[in-house]
């Protein structure tokens, strides 16, 4: 079910107390028909168009063509603080990195789609420190959930609770 529209987001706090705002969304799970938009200016979201079961011919794209959309939006002056949601959704099944961590991981894909991941999140956080805001900036890292990689007889992160599901980096 979508969020409900009587919940607070905190894109709408800070919206409301004038930041700006920005999301860039790399899959169709938080895209606007999930209601995680709210509050956000910009919500660079190719997949959201139509209600929460709508399935869109794209339902995800790579972490570079988000971080790429999300350092055009950094790059343009603004005079306010901001808050910025850049959603990477590469570590998921099915396990393909693009090159070369395919081939540097070529026995381990999930590592190398997180590897990926790192990568492009390398760019963002650069250009923080390129333009001096590293310092007064606070970079969050979540994560949605574990995989199980064949432990306890699970490849993903469908049926079990175990750690390897549930313990996240945040």
């Amino acid at each position: 079910s979508p969020l409900s529209r009587t919940t607070p987001t905190l894109a709408s706090v800070l919206r409301d107390h004038g930041w700006a705002t920005a999301a860039f969304i790399g899959a169709y799970p938080v895209a606007r028909p999930s209601g995680l938009n709210r509050g956000f200016t910009v919500f660079d979201d190719p997949f959201g168009a139509g209600d929460a079961t709508t399935r869109q011919a794209r339902t995800e794209r790579r972490a570079a063509e988000v971080v790429d959309h999300a350092l055009a939006w950094l790059g343009r002056p603004r005079s306010k603080p901001f808050f910025l949601w850049v959603h990477l959704f590469d570590p998921h099944a099915p396990y393909e990195p693009p090159s070369p961590w395919r081939e540097r991981f070529a026995k381990a894909p999930y590592d190398g789609e997180v590897a990926y991941s790192d990568a492009q999140l390398g760019r963002l956080v650069a250009w923080l420190d390129a333009k001096g805001l590293r310092s007064r900036t606070l970079v969050i890292a979540a994560s949605d959930h574990g995989e199980g990689l064949g432990e306890h007889g699970e490849d993903e992160h469908m049926f079990f609770v175990y750690d390897s599901t549930l313990r996240i980096p945040l």
